[in-house]
């Protein structure tokens, strides 16, 4: 675990008070109301996410999901993002992020097409050979230490791509 105590607890009160902002809110206005407003939703949803995954990261027995923690952070950044584009001056800036956003969609699906059709490639060609007792790998470190970048499976072979690309 790479996180300090003391980030822990403040992640655990930032979600604290992200929980008491939504159920404050909940509280004064009705439900059905609330909930119509998408933004409402989205708070709902991850204020309760952080708030309860961060409660069962504090058991001993539950520290598996700790590395869950640190992605439903983004979704706390997002919800600051919204907030942010309610002043005027930021408006213009968000709109333009956002829009860039949709016209990247194609780009991205592009992107994400050939990552697939390599991880194919890579899984058919190198598929299926990473496994205990293969007695061509005798004596190779692969066995012993099952190396996360290969083309063994579909999964592994597409993080194997992405991993290519970002490095």
């Amino acid at each position: 675990d790479f996180n300090p105590p003391a980030i822990e607890a403040i992640e655990n009160l930032f979600s604290l008070l992200y929980m008491l902002d939504v159920l404050a809110r909940v509280a004064i206005e009705d439900f059905s109301k609330y909930w119509s407003v998408w933004g409402n939703r989205f708070d709902f949803v991850t204020s309760s996410l952080l708030f309860f995954t961060g409660l069962v990261t504090t058991m001993p027995a539950f520290r598996i999901f700790r590395p869950l923690l640190a992605y439903l952070n983004t979704m706390r950044l997002l919800r600051v993002v919204r907030l942010i584009r309610k002043v005027p001056r930021f408006e213009i800036l968000i709109a333009q992020l956002a829009d860039l956003w949709v016209v990247s969609g194609d780009m991205f699906l592009m992107l994400a097409i050939t990552m697939l059709t390599f991880a194919l490639l890579g899984n058919s060609l190198f598929g299926g050979e990473v496994w205990k007792g293969n007695p061509r790998l005798q004596g190779v470190a692969l066995v012993e230490g099952y190396e996360l970048w290969n083309f063994n499976d579909m999964s592994g072979s597409f993080l194997t791509v992405f991993n290519i690309l970002i490095n």
